[in-house]
Protein backbone atom coordinates (compact mmCIF):
# COMPACT_ATOMS: atom_id res chain seq x y z
CA UNK A 1 0.00 0.00 0.00
CA UNK A 2 2.78 2.23 0.55
CA UNK A 3 3.98 1.88 -2.90
CA UNK A 4 0.59 2.78 -4.27
CA UNK A 5 0.75 5.93 -2.08
CA UNK A 6 3.80 7.35 -3.30
CA UNK A 7 2.89 6.60 -6.97
CA UNK A 8 -0.33 8.36 -6.77
CA UNK A 9 0.44 10.69 -4.38
CA UNK A 10 3.41 12.34 -6.68
CA UNK A 11 1.35 12.12 -9.78
CA UNK A 12 -1.68 13.74 -7.96
CA UNK A 13 0.56 16.07 -6.06
CA UNK A 14 2.34 17.33 -8.69
CA UNK A 15 -0.37 17.69 -10.96
CA UNK A 16 -1.83 20.29 -8.17
CA UNK A 17 1.18 21.90 -7.43
CA UNK A 18 1.51 22.63 -11.27
CA UNK A 19 -2.15 23.59 -11.59
CA UNK A 20 -1.49 26.19 -8.84
CA UNK A 21 1.66 27.62 -10.46
CA UNK A 22 -0.52 27.53 -13.69
CA UNK A 23 -2.67 29.62 -12.03
CA UNK A 24 -0.43 31.80 -9.48
CA UNK A 25 1.80 32.90 -12.70
CA UNK A 26 -1.06 32.98 -15.57
CA UNK A 27 -3.69 34.26 -13.95
CA UNK A 28 -2.97 36.19 -10.88
CA UNK A 29 -1.51 39.51 -11.29
CA UNK A 30 0.56 39.51 -8.19
CA UNK A 31 4.21 38.11 -9.90
CA UNK A 32 4.32 40.18 -12.62
CA UNK A 33 3.05 43.23 -10.22
CA UNK A 34 6.74 42.70 -8.56
CA UNK A 35 8.60 42.78 -12.00
CA UNK A 36 9.27 46.02 -13.78
CA UNK A 37 10.25 46.58 -17.93
CA UNK A 38 13.09 48.26 -19.57
CA UNK A 39 12.29 51.09 -21.04
CA UNK A 40 13.69 50.17 -24.32
CA UNK A 41 14.31 46.35 -23.89
CA UNK A 42 16.25 45.95 -27.33
CA UNK A 43 18.91 48.37 -26.56
CA UNK A 44 18.80 46.68 -22.96
CA UNK A 45 19.48 43.42 -24.40
CA UNK A 46 22.24 44.43 -26.72
CA UNK A 47 23.84 46.08 -23.33
CA UNK A 48 23.79 43.47 -21.45
CA UNK A 49 24.87 40.42 -24.41
CA UNK A 50 27.97 43.12 -24.76
CA UNK A 51 28.93 42.70 -21.41
CA UNK A 52 27.54 39.16 -20.42
CA UNK A 53 29.28 36.97 -22.63
CA UNK A 54 27.61 33.70 -22.12
CA UNK A 55 24.76 32.81 -19.92
CA UNK A 56 24.75 32.80 -16.42
CA UNK A 57 24.46 34.49 -13.05
CA UNK A 58 25.91 38.31 -12.83
CA UNK A 59 26.44 40.75 -10.04
CA UNK A 60 28.04 44.14 -9.35
CA UNK A 61 29.10 45.76 -6.25
CA UNK A 62 26.97 48.80 -7.48
CA UNK A 63 23.68 47.27 -7.09
CA UNK A 64 23.00 44.70 -9.73
CA UNK A 65 21.82 40.92 -9.56
CA UNK A 66 21.38 39.94 -13.48
CA UNK A 67 20.60 36.35 -14.64
CA UNK A 68 20.82 35.74 -18.71
CA UNK A 69 19.46 33.12 -20.54
CA UNK A 70 19.54 34.36 -24.09
CA UNK A 71 18.73 31.51 -26.96
CA UNK A 72 21.78 31.38 -29.86
CA UNK A 73 19.22 32.14 -32.81
CA UNK A 74 18.06 35.04 -30.36
CA UNK A 75 14.59 34.00 -30.63
CA UNK A 76 11.86 35.04 -27.96
CA UNK A 77 11.85 32.14 -25.05
CA UNK A 78 8.14 32.72 -25.33
CA UNK A 79 8.56 30.43 -28.09
CA UNK A 80 9.79 27.82 -25.71
CA UNK A 81 6.88 27.35 -23.19
CA UNK A 82 5.89 24.06 -23.80
CA UNK A 83 9.34 22.35 -23.29
CA UNK A 84 9.82 24.88 -20.37
CA UNK A 85 6.32 23.52 -19.01
CA UNK A 86 7.31 19.56 -19.04
CA UNK A 87 10.28 20.66 -17.30
CA UNK A 88 8.53 22.34 -14.60
CA UNK A 89 6.18 19.32 -14.30
CA UNK A 90 8.95 16.91 -13.90
CA UNK A 91 10.18 18.79 -11.53
CA UNK A 92 6.69 18.69 -9.40
CA UNK A 93 6.81 15.16 -9.73
CA UNK A 94 10.46 15.26 -7.82
CA UNK A 95 9.58 17.97 -5.58
CA UNK A 96 5.95 15.51 -4.98
CA UNK A 97 8.20 12.71 -4.22
CA UNK A 98 10.54 13.89 -1.74
CA UNK A 99 7.51 15.59 0.07
CA UNK A 100 5.36 12.18 0.25
CA UNK A 101 8.52 10.64 1.68
CA UNK A 102 8.37 13.55 4.39
CA UNK A 103 4.47 12.72 5.36
CA UNK A 104 5.35 9.12 5.45
CA UNK A 105 7.05 10.15 8.85
CA UNK A 106 4.41 12.20 10.41
CA UNK A 107 1.43 10.95 12.52
CA UNK A 108 -1.54 9.75 10.75
CA UNK A 109 -3.94 12.55 10.84
CA UNK A 110 -5.83 14.85 9.04
CA UNK A 111 -5.10 15.76 5.95
CA UNK A 112 -4.97 19.64 7.31
CA UNK A 113 -2.47 18.84 9.66
CA UNK A 114 -0.07 17.43 6.88
CA UNK A 115 -1.01 20.83 4.94
CA UNK A 116 -0.19 22.62 7.66
CA UNK A 117 3.45 21.00 8.61
CA UNK A 118 4.28 21.47 5.17
CA UNK A 119 3.03 24.84 4.59
CA UNK A 120 5.22 25.83 7.66
CA UNK A 121 7.70 24.17 6.54
CA UNK A 122 7.61 25.58 2.86
CA UNK A 123 7.40 29.14 4.74
CA UNK A 124 10.47 28.94 6.43
CA UNK A 125 12.76 27.68 3.59
CA UNK A 126 11.15 30.09 1.38
CA UNK A 127 11.93 33.22 3.93
CA UNK A 128 15.52 32.17 4.02
CA UNK A 129 15.92 32.16 0.33
CA UNK A 130 13.86 35.11 -0.48
CA UNK A 131 14.62 38.11 2.12
CA UNK A 132 18.09 36.80 2.19
CA UNK A 133 17.95 38.03 -1.77
CA UNK A 134 16.57 41.19 -0.34
CA UNK A 135 19.61 41.58 2.31
CA UNK A 136 22.08 40.64 -0.03
CA UNK A 137 20.98 41.45 -3.36
CA UNK A 138 19.05 44.27 -3.29
CA UNK A 139 15.62 42.19 -4.35
CA UNK A 140 12.64 44.33 -3.69
CA UNK A 141 10.68 43.40 -0.53
CA UNK A 142 7.20 42.94 -2.36
CA UNK A 143 9.25 40.76 -5.04
CA UNK A 144 10.21 38.64 -1.91
CA UNK A 145 6.62 38.62 -0.12
CA UNK A 146 5.05 37.29 -3.01
CA UNK A 147 7.28 34.81 -3.26
CA UNK A 148 7.12 33.68 0.07
CA UNK A 149 3.86 33.99 0.25
CA UNK A 150 3.49 31.33 -3.23
CA UNK A 151 5.79 28.67 -2.03
CA UNK A 152 4.00 28.28 1.14
CA UNK A 153 0.97 27.55 -1.05
CA UNK A 154 2.66 25.47 -2.92
CA UNK A 155 3.69 23.63 0.50
CA UNK A 156 -0.16 23.64 2.11
CA UNK A 157 -1.65 21.93 -1.50
CA UNK A 158 1.02 19.52 -1.28
CA UNK A 159 0.23 18.32 2.66
CA UNK A 160 -3.41 18.43 2.01
CA UNK A 161 -3.34 15.96 -1.49
CA UNK A 162 -0.71 14.04 0.40
CA UNK A 163 -2.04 13.89 3.99
CA UNK A 164 -5.21 12.68 2.43
CA UNK A 165 -3.57 10.20 0.00
CA UNK A 166 -1.59 8.87 2.74
CA UNK A 167 -4.93 8.46 5.08
CA UNK A 168 -6.14 6.42 2.15
CA UNK A 169 -3.48 4.13 1.07
CA UNK A 170 -0.64 3.81 3.80
CA UNK A 171 -3.01 4.69 7.22
CA UNK A 172 -1.20 1.38 8.74
CA UNK A 173 2.34 3.11 8.97
CA UNK A 174 1.82 3.72 12.60
CA UNK A 175 -1.60 2.90 13.19
CA UNK A 176 0.20 0.80 15.94
CA UNK A 177 2.18 3.44 17.31
CA UNK A 178 -0.54 5.51 17.71
CA UNK A 179 -2.69 3.08 19.56
CA UNK A 180 -3.21 4.55 23.25
CA UNK A 181 -0.63 3.05 25.94
CA UNK A 182 1.10 1.84 23.10
CA UNK A 183 4.92 3.02 22.48
CA UNK A 184 5.15 4.65 18.93
CA UNK A 185 8.80 3.69 17.30
CA UNK A 186 11.77 4.89 18.87
CA UNK A 187 10.45 4.59 22.73
CA UNK A 188 8.41 8.03 21.92
CA UNK A 189 5.20 7.46 23.96
CA UNK A 190 1.62 7.95 21.99
CA UNK A 191 -0.16 11.96 22.57
CA UNK A 192 -2.49 10.95 25.42
CA UNK A 193 -0.59 7.63 26.42
CA UNK A 194 0.13 7.41 29.99
CA UNK A 195 3.43 5.86 31.44
CA UNK A 196 2.71 2.28 32.94
CA UNK A 197 3.01 2.76 36.74
CA UNK A 198 5.88 1.32 38.52
CA UNK A 199 5.99 -0.28 41.78
CA UNK A 200 8.49 0.39 44.11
Amino acid sequence: MKSRYLIVGCVATALALFAWQTISNVALPWHDATLRQFADSTAATAAIQAQAGENGVYVADKGVFLATSFRPDGANRSTQMLPMMASMLLLDLGVALVLAFAVLRLPVGRPVDAGITLALAALGIAMIKHFSEAIWYGFPIAYSIVNVVDLTVNGLIAGLVLGALRNRYAPAAVAVDSAPGVRAGGGIPAVGAREPVRSA
